[in-house]
């Protein structure tokens, strides 16, 4: 049910599977693509998985999210519904990485099939600060969905992001957190002060 995950996904890669995904819940939901992106609605319309706010203590103290393929459900740990709270862009970030997850390493064609190979119980846990290849590849989709390229750079002029309270005003209109956008500017090396 899980893809095997032999070689890193590149950054063009990532950016070309955000992008379809934009246009297909574009299409489905009568939507014209603009920033902030309804990470919400596509997880649950578009993709027809559900989202679900459960105890993740059990799995380990810094587990934000968690995707279990076969019941088609991402979990957010409701330990932190405060953090959520008090740093904007980090629930629909964490939305967007399990989306990521879903899209690169869930092969849905045999997900049917995974209670006849016994591997039912898989889940894919996003642990805060986990770097292996698979989370690193699904943060990295997760901003470029979050993130358009395009949309983002006509958003940029509209805000002076040589100051911080232009680059926090950027950041809370697209609904990402501070830290997601500086990654993601400096990713599409748009000078930027902070």
């Amino acid at each position: 049910m899980l893809k095997n995950l032999d070689v890193p996904f590149s950054n063009n890669v990532l950016e070309q599977k955000a992008y379809e995904l934009i246009r297909f819940h574009a299409r489905k939901d009568d939507w014209t693509p603009a920033l902030p992106i309804p990470v919400e609605a596509i997880l649950e319309r578009t993709l027809d998985l559900a989202l679900v706010y459960e105890d993740l203590s059990p799995l380990g103290e810094s587990v934000l999210g968690s995707l279990f393929p076969v019941e088609r459900t991402v979990y957010l740990n409701e330990n932190y519904l405060q953090s959520f709270d008090d740093c904007p862009g980090m629930q629909r970030f964490t939305i967007a990485h399990e989306i990521g997850h879903w899209q690169m390493h869930v092969n849905q064609a045999v997900l049917s099939q995974g209670l006849l190979f016994g591997d039912s119980d898989t889940r894919i846990i996003c642990r805060d600060g986990d770097r292996d290849m698979k989370e690193s590849a699904a943060d990295r989709y997760a901003a470029r969905l979050l993130m358009p390229k395009d949309l983002l750079q006509e958003a940029i002029p509209c805000y002076n992001v040589q100051t911080s309270s232009g680059f926090r005003r950027l950041a809370e209109s697209i609904g990402v957190s501070f830290t997601a956008l500086h990654y993601r500017l400096g990713d599409m090396a748009v000078q930027h002060a902070w």
